[in-house]
């Protein structure tokens, strides 16, 4: 069996170009299917069949006035749109779409089959578009091998959103195929695969995508708790690092005030020592106390003083590595998150 194809574009009002992608217009494209442009030589392979085309525009309208048809007919979507969501259609949507059917091989059919297939075609995309988004269908004879040219607004009147949101072509192919088929009007050609085996794997297809943006949303969910949890983490370093800041802070006042005291200490034993009248015995006493027992006493007490310092600062540096580490963890997970996105 031979296969048919179907290949859908999206088309605007005025030819544009963006992301180096040209969107033709509308009108263009219509005058390409209804052969009213200038043909390049050799284009051609049966221009001797030109006249044997099928064309046929929705609404009775005749060609000459096609233009005015769909600006009536694109106001009327754009007032549905606006009536149902309450906001003005957007600008930058692709108002239209075309689509081309093809067959595999050289194919032709008398003018009374090509007739049938045509309207059956016809009525296929009527129920598929809706009568009132539906422009034309041109069957092109003149080329190698017969194929159909169909126009429609992009849009439906029932879900009041454009089609190309959710239009599948691959599944089209197979339900054109179909209907062609049950009104025995295929002649041989299939999409190439079994509707039944088609529809499985399209569901295979929804249901692998719908798994992958459950996990995603999930891993997401899961790095956001993360994130939360190490930024609280990190609140919490910051405030002990500032509580250590302030105990060292004050280590070191309480040692300044004690080096102070010491000071004032020995100041006052010279004093006494100047002093004719102190007694000789009290000042030695005083002497040999503090030689012995106050200077062990001062060495362990500025020790433990420096041993505290130090103590402090290693925690502090050690805080600051940790707060590190853990602001370089969440925006790993902000950057996952986002590429994951």
């Amino acid at each position: 069996m031979e296969k048919l194809s179907l290949r859908v574009r999206r088309n605007t009002t005025k030819t544009i170009q963006k992301d180096n992608i040209t969107y033709r217009s509308i009108t263009s494209q219509l005058a390409h299917d209804f052969r009213k442009e200038e043909i390049e030589k050799g284009y051609l392979s049966k221009p001797e069949n030109t006249s044997k085309n099928i064309y046929w525009l929705n609404n009775k309208v005749k060609y000459e006035d096609i233009e005015e048809d769909l600006n009536k007919r694109l106001l009327e979507i754009k007032k549905d749109y606006f009536d149902f969501h309450k906001q003005v259609y957007s600008t930058k949507t692709k108002e239209y779409l075309t689509g081309v059917l093809t067959f595999e091989s050289n194919f032709s059919l008398s003018e009374a089959d090509a007739q049938k297939q045509f309207n059956s075609v016809g009525n296929f995309l009527v129920k598929k578009f809706g009568a009132k988004c539906l422009i034309s269908l041109v069957a092109h004879k003149d080329e190698k091998s017969l194929h159909y040219h169909f126009s429609t607004f992009n849009y439906d009147f029932k879900t009041h959103k454009t089609i190309s949101r959710y239009l599948d072509t691959s599944l089209m192919q197979d339900e054109i195929a179909d209907h062609l088929s049950a009104e025995g009007l295929d002649f041989g050609h299939k999409r190439g695969v079994k509707k039944l085996e088609s529809k499985a794997k399209h569901l295979e297809v929804r249901e692998t995508q719908e798994i992958e943006k459950r996990n995603v949303a999930k891993q997401l969910e899961e790095n956001n708790l993360k994130i939360i949890e190490l930024q609280k983490e990190i609140e919490d370093l910051k405030a002990e690092k500032k509580e250590n800041e302030n105990n060292l802070t004050q280590s070191q006042k309480d040692l300044k005030e004690l080096e102070s005291q010491i000071m004032e200490i020995i100041k006052d034993i010279e004093s006494m020592a100047e002093d004719k009248t102190t007694p000789t015995n009290f000042l030695n006493n005083l002497l040999r106390y503090i030689k012995t027992e106050n200077k062990e006493r001062l060495k362990n007490l500025l020790e433990k003083g420096k041993r505290a310092k130090a103590a402090i600062e290693a925690k502090n540096k050690s805080n600051q590595v940790r707060i590190a580490n853990n602001k370089a963890e969440a925006n790993k997970g902000v950057k996952n998150e986002v590429k994951t996105i």
